[in-house]
């Protein structure tokens, strides 16, 4: 295939891509002028491309369509249904046309006349199409401009997103070397700003991997369409969230995903007319698809109106099929019900069609959804509809991960499939050996427990209940794996693995770490199959039986946060006083300390690595424990939520903050205990420090106390007999017999430099001496 050729194949596959829905629409609204034209321009310009190219065939349909929209346009026809079916036609046999000419394949002749002929109006003329016509200006200025694009080859991209990667590594390992070294001070200011160079690149190539959603969303509105004239349905859809972008690979991988489920909303859950009108419901059923970003996961909502899940109906089907008993089926939560959707084989449908059948590929669209690190949910109420809400990271190159120890070897696994980590502490964690299988008893729970370094056959001196303990989900359901030892969180940028490695079926790709060390990334569903554990339903299954009326779950208020370093992040509520907004000058970070000016107190400062992460505004969570206070940087208070007391109080050992899965997401979970006690040498002020100032002096009293009461320090007069720690006084005054421990001389004439007083207009170097003797008093 010549150039041209390929770029008329590549121009026409953007411009289907592109219109969309608007042929959906257009019929909706016959008036909209603006789709109208847009549709038209796409046939004119396909027409015109394919004379460059010689393709008189695929010219011929274009302009019969052409044609038929022409006489819209100039209102000698109304678009109808049987338009724009024709219209729909011919766009899908120049779609067949392209596919063909790009695989270098002939398409079969015949049936372009058929399709010719359904362009042609009825027998007898129509009424003029009554619409108003808009100007040519406002119809451009709903039409989005085109941008400047260049086309290049995937592998290219892909070949320089992983030296990008690279550097990024060179870059962390360079950055430990200077950690540890002595290295010239001037070393560190090109460094810093080669680091903000490369993380800039970094950014503007995952840019380029992403893609928005408006290329997932675009062909449902047609096939809502489709469907529903097949079943004898009405369906409007609605599409929202078309900004929204995610990577590329990722939209590919939940593409099928995705039709099933609509196709799922439209077969089994919108009712045919009569049905909607007997309920009180308006005839066209609504389905809504809509796409939004919550920190680094997408969020993607499927809601129908139609009849809702039938739970009652769905456990019965699922006793029927003894996927749980009788018994187990009077025990499940609601959510334990929707879970017995993904159940292979099971269906609540009267018959199974080849559309759809809820239950029936329903475990397929989950496995494919968690296999890139995504978690499905269902919600539904009998008669009113049900909500499918899909959550799938940003993007598949970078993976936030735990790094773990197994064989004197380092390994990683994605965090939004682990659960929590429990270390032994009393009452929490039991270790079992049953029939030559390992059970791990955490809490009210018994579940499957691996050993790491056997699943994986590296050496190991035997099963050893210190060791700490990953609950992992897969599947709707949950097992154990014992390691030898959990580092901490990283976010990992993944490459593919060698093909060798990949065909284990334990390993999902390969990275190194910040100090140069390589590791595999470990494939949660591989681990349970190399283990010999059936996952469908591990959770229900392993649930200890009945022994007496259950205690009361503790739970604890917890407020979610967005961290500085985009991790999420909860604090339990218990410490929390308030929140605050601190600017960028009331930090200060002298070596490893760092403290905060809020209003009339100095606070250690947590949650913050370096002054480059604050922008114009800090937020700060206040925290007490009822002696002290603490400043802990957030970039964004979320929403108060319960978690489960007991998991939090089983984590938190030799340093290690407890996690937990919210709404599908892995939170670390703040320990109150270890972060006091890593200030515990810096304890907050209680007790303000004080600054005399001369209460005859107007200018120091109005234009100097105010910052100084902002600083933190309680102002006394100059007469007082109270000890200060800091006296403010004017150059060619002499200090009163009450002085203070230090003092700071203002001067009226900004060139003096012949003491060590400072101008008195200088608020930069005021402020640095007011923080630099508060730290000291």
């Amino acid at each position: 295939m010549d150039e041209l050729l390929e770029d008329f194949v590549a121009e026409t596959r953007e411009m289907l891509e592109a219109l969309g829905g608007e042929l959906i629409s257009w019929e909706e609204d016959p008036g909209d002028r603006a789709r109208l034209d847009s549709i038209f321009r796409f046939l004119h310009t396909v027409k015109g491309n394919c004379g460059f190219v010689d393709l008189p065939r695929l010219e011929a349909l274009s302009h019969a369509a052409e044609d038929a929209l022409a006489d819209v346009r100039a209102g000698r026809r109304t678009a109808d249904a049987a338009l724009v079916s024709g219209v729909l036609a011919v766009i899908d046999r120049v779609g067949d046309m392209v596919d063909a000419i790009e695989a270098g394949e002939t398409f079969p002749e015949g049936g372009d006349e058929a399709l010719t002929a359904a362009l042609q109006p009825a027998a007898s003329p129509v009424t003029a199409l009554v619409a108003p016509t808009a100007p040519a200006s406002a119809a451009g200025s709903r039409t989005a401009q085109p941008q400047r694009t260049i086309r290049i080859p995937v592998e290219l991209l892909d070949k320089v997103m992983s030296g990008v990667s690279d550097m990024v590594l060179a870059r962390n390992e360079l950055a430990r070397h200077l950690r540890e070294g002595q290295v010239e001070p001037q070393v560190h200011e090109p460094f810093d700003r080669l680091s903000a160079i490369i993380a800039d690149v970094r950014d503007a190539m995952t840019r380029t991997r992403m893609q928005r959603v408006e290329s997932l969303f675009s062909g449902l509105p047609r096939m809502v369409r489709d469907l529903a004239s097949e079943l004898g349905k009405q369906v409007h859809v609605e599409i929202a969230g078309n900004e929204v972008e995610l990577d590329r690979e990722m939209v590919e991988i939940i593409r099928d995903p995705l039709t099933h489920i609509v196709r799922n909303a439209i077969d089994h859950g919108i009712e045919v007319v009569p049905l909607r009108r007997a309920a009180g419901k308006a005839e066209v059923g609504r389905l809504t698809v809509s796409a939004r970003q919550t920190g680094n996961k997408i969020l993607i909502d499927i809601v129908d109106d139609g009849r809702g899940i039938n739970e009652k109906r769905l456990i019965e089907k699922a006793v029927a099929a003894g996927i749980v008993d009788a018994a187990e089926a009077a025990h499940l939560s609601r959510a334990e019900v929707f879970d017995l959707m993904f159940e292979a084989g099971l269906s609540t449908a009267e018959t199974v069609t080849a559309i759809s059948g809820r239950g029936v590929g329903m475990d397929v669209v989950r496995a494919n959804i968690e296999r890139i690190g995504g978690s499905i949910e269902i919600d539904s109420t009998p008669g009113m509809g049900t909500r499918v809400t899909l959550r799938v990271p940003l993007t598949l190159t970078i993976i936030p991960a735990v790094t773990l120890g197994i064989g004197q070897q380092r390994f990683g696994i994605p965090r939004s499939s682990v659960e929590e980590i429990v270390h032994l502490t009393e009452g929490t964690l039991e270790i079992d050996e049953v029939g030559g299988a390992m059970l791990a008893r955490i809490r009210d729970r018994r579940l499957p427990c691996l050993m790491a370094s056997h699943v994986l056959r590296l050496s190991d001196d035997g099963p050893d209940a210190t060791r700490p303990v990953i609950v992992l989900r897969h599947a709707g359901g949950y097992f154990a794996l014992m390691v030898d030892e959990v580092f901490g969180h990283e976010e990992l940028v993944i490459k593919p693995a060698a093909p060798a490695i990949i065909a284990t079926g334990l390993y999902a790709g390969t990275t190194l770490t910040d100090d140069g060390h390589p590791i595999l990334l470990l494939e949660v569903s591989g681990l349970a199959r190399a283990g010999g554990l059936a996952i469908d339903a591990l959770e229900r299954r392993a649930r200890l039986p009945d022994t007496g009326p259950a205690l009361p779950r503790r739970t604890m208020q917890v407020l979610l946060f967005d961290a500085l370093d985009g991790t999420r992040r909860a604090m339990p509520v218990g410490v929390l006083d308030r929140l605050e907004e601190v600017s960028p000058d009331a930090i200060t970070i002298e070596g490893g300390r760092k403290l905060v000016v809020i209003r009339e107190s100095i606070l250690p400062l947590d949650g913050l690595e370096t002054a480059g992460e604050v922008g114009t505004t800090l937020r700060l969570l206040r925290l007490t424990d009822g002696h002290g206070e603490i400043a802990y940087a957030v970039n964004e208070a979320l929403e108060i939520r319960d978690v489960d007391a007991a998991v939090i109080a089983g984590g938190g050992a030799e340093g290690e903050d407890p996690i937990v899965l919210i709404d599908g997401v892995a939170t670390r979970i703040v320990a109150p205990y270890q972060l006091f006690a890593r200030h515990s040498r810096n304890p907050s002020r209680v007790v303000k420090p004080v600054c005399r100032l001369p209460a005859d002096d107007t200018w120091i009293q109005n234009f100097v106390r105010p910052m100084v009461e902002a600083a933190g320090y309680r102002v006394v007069a100059a007469d007082t007999p109270d000890d200060a720690d800091l006296a403010i006084l004017a150059h060619d005054v002499e200090p009163a017999a009450a002085t203070a421990r230090e003092v700071i001389r203002l001067r009226a004439d900004p060139g003096a430099t012949d003491d060590s007083s400072i101008y008195r207009y200088d608020q930069a170097a005021l402020m640095g001496a007011l923080r630099r003797h508060a730290g000291r008093a």
